[in-house]
């Protein structure tokens, strides 16, 4: 990553930190407790669970995102339906909209993630990894 990214990424984290740190401040978080924090936790985690089953990593994608970027988007908008749909029947069950800010808050971190890897990989000059042939795998040594 280049510096100018790490401290793109740095000071967006930043900020989020010293927004939240003023909504609490002034109040704006009050009436939230455990119950909607363990809510909205349990469907990040699920969300980040439903990403890790249906796509490959970020890492995979801008590997081999010059050959196969739209089979490896293609499972992210999967992804992103499958989390949203947790979200939204969560949030039912529940009665609560913190599950569904929980898997709505993966679906854009993670979509995000892959379109930067997704066009990182390909604008990327570098080659694809060794045994790869046209995005797929050849049996690499003896």
């Amino acid at each position: 990553m280049s510096n100018g990214l790490t401290w793109r990424y740095l000071l967006i984290a930043a900020a989020l930190v010293i927004l939240i740190l003023l909504l609490v401040r002034k109040g704006g978080l009050k009436g939230i407790g455990p119950t909607e924090a363990v809510l909205y936790m349990v469907t990040v985690d699920a969300s980040l669970n439903v990403f890790s089953a249906q796509n490959s990593s970020p890492q995979t994608t801008e590997l081999f995102a010059k050959d196969r970027k739209a089979t490896l988007m293609k499972y992210v908008w999967i992804g992103d339906a499958t989390t949203l749909a947790l979200g939204i029947f969560a949030s039912v069950i529940a009665g609560s909209y913190w599950p569904l800010l929980g898997a709505v808050t993966v679906a854009v971190f993670m979509h995000f993630l892959y379109v930067h890897a997704a066009r990182k990989g390909s604008s990327s000059g570098e080659q694809q990894p060794a045994g790869s042939k046209n995005g797929g795998l050849a049996l690499v040594g003896g």
